[in-house]
């Protein structure tokens, strides 16, 4: 095997792990960065229950979302599905 070979194996590995991880990473980041985004910029507190990605269909479910009223604990819009 070639070193080109190589090289292009190894990147090919490296982009299938990167795309594979998304589904993993997404949920974690979109709580943390996304509420405290949310809280800074609004005053309101996201609260997302569970979040998944499919990228075969490319499709994003959430569940138990509710969004509360700027700098309350009251609920402004939530949905469970």
């Amino acid at each position: 095997m070639t070193c080109r070979m190589k090289i292009v194996l190894a990147t090919f590995l490296f982009l299938i792990l990167l795309v594979a991880s998304i589904p993993l990473a997404l949920p974690s980041l979109v709580r943390s960065f996304g509420g405290d985004w949310l809280k800074e910029k609004t005053g309101r507190t996201l609260v997302l229950g569970d979040l998944s990605l499919n990228l075969l269909t490319w499709s994003l479910e959430l569940r138990d979302v509710s969004l509360s009223e700027p700098n309350s604990e009251e609920i402004f819009a939530a949905f469970d599905r």
